[in-house]
C-alpha cells in the first residue's frame, strides 16, 4: 500500500491545498486594495495641487506675471510698515507722557529749593571773622609799618606804601605800658568819628599814599560766599539730575 494512500496523509495534503488556495485569494485582494491606494493619492494630490493654486491664484483677475508679483509685494511692504508706524506712535506717546511727568517733578522740586532755600543756606558753618587789631595794639607793638586796610571782612592788614612809623619817646612810653584791651571799632564807627571831628584824622592816614576808601557792605551771617557756593553746588547737582532722567526717557 502506498503511503501517500493513507488516511492521515491524505487529510493534511487536502487541508494544504485549501490553506493555498485562501492565501493566494488574500494575496489577490491586497493587491487590489494597493492598486486602490496608489490610484487615491494621485487623485487627491491632484485635487490638492488644484486646490492650492485656486486660492493663490484668487487674488488675481489672470494667472500672476511678474508685474503682479512685484504689486503683491509692495503691499505687503507696505502693510508692514503700517504696523511699525503704529508701534512707533504707541511709543511716542509712551514717551511724551513721561516727558511731562519729569517736567512737572522738576518744577515741583524747583519750588521746594525756592521754599527751603534759606534753610539750607542758614545752616552751613560760617568761619568765625578775626577780630581787628586796635590803635592801641599798634602803638603797643611798636609800629610795625602796618596799617589796618579792609578788604571787606575788616581783618587783613597791609603793609602801606608810604615811610614806616617813627618811633618817639611817647611810643616807647606806650609801648612799656601793657596794652588796653578795649572794644575793636569797626570801619563805620571810625568813618562816624571822624564825621563828627573833621580835624582829627586816623593814625594810619599820614603814612598811606593813597586815600582810603569805604569797604564794601559785609554780607549778613549765613549767606557768605561759602553759602553761595554750597548752594550753587546744589543746583547744578539737581540740574543734573534731572538731565539726566530726561535723557533716559528719550531713550
Amino acid at each position: 500500500m502506498d503511503p501517500l494512500d493513507e488516511p492521515p496523509v491524505a487529510d493534511k495534503l487536502q487541508r494544504l491545498a485549501g490553506t493555498m488556495d485562501s492565501i493566494a485569494h488574500h494575496a489577490a485582494r491586497l493587491a487590489r486594495v494597493n492598486n486602490s491606494i496608489v490610484d487615491f493619492n494621485e487623485g487627491f494630490a491632484a485635487f490638492l495641487y488644484g486646490m492650492e493654486m485656486s486660492m493663490f491664484c484668487t487674488e488675481f483677475v489672470a494667472t500672476p506675471s511678474d508685474d503682479d508679483l512685484r504689486v503683491h509685494a509692495r503691499k505687503l511692504r507696505r502693510r508692514q510698515l503700517r504696523q511699525r508706524l503704529a508701534q512707533l506712535e504707541h511709543d511716542n506717546a509712551m514717551l511724551e507722557a513721561e516727558l511731562d511727568q519729569l517736567r512737572a517733578d522738576k518744577q515741583l522740586q524747583t519750588n521746594d529749593e525756592g521754599n527751603t532755600g534759606l534753610q539750607t543756606t542758614s545752616g552751613v558753618a560760617q568761619t568765625p571773622a578775626k577780630r581787628p587789631r586796635t590803635r592801641d595794639h599798634l602803638r603797643a607793638n611798636g609800629g610795625q609799618g602796618r596799617t589796618p586796610t579792609s578788604n571787606g571782612d575788616g581783618d587783613v592788614f597791609a603793609t602801606p606804601q608810604g615811610p614806616p612809623l617813627t618811633i618817639t619817646a611817647s611810643t616807647k612810653s606806650a609801648s612799656a605800658l601793657p596794652a588796653k584791651r578795649q572794644r575793636p571799632l569797626n570801619v563805620w564807627e571810625r568813618l562816624s568819628r571822624s564825621k563828627r571831628h573833621p580835624g582829627s584824622t586816623p593814625q594810619h592816614a599820614s603814612t598811606s599814599s593813597t586815600p582810603a576808601s569805604a569797604p564794601p557792605r559785609r554780607p549778613p551771617s549765613g549767606k557768605g560766599p561759602r553759602s553761595n557756593r554750597a548752594a550753587e553746588l546744589r543746583a547744578q547737582q539737581t540740574r543734573q539730575r534731572l538731565a539726566d532722567r530726561m535723557a533716559n526717557g528719550r531713550r
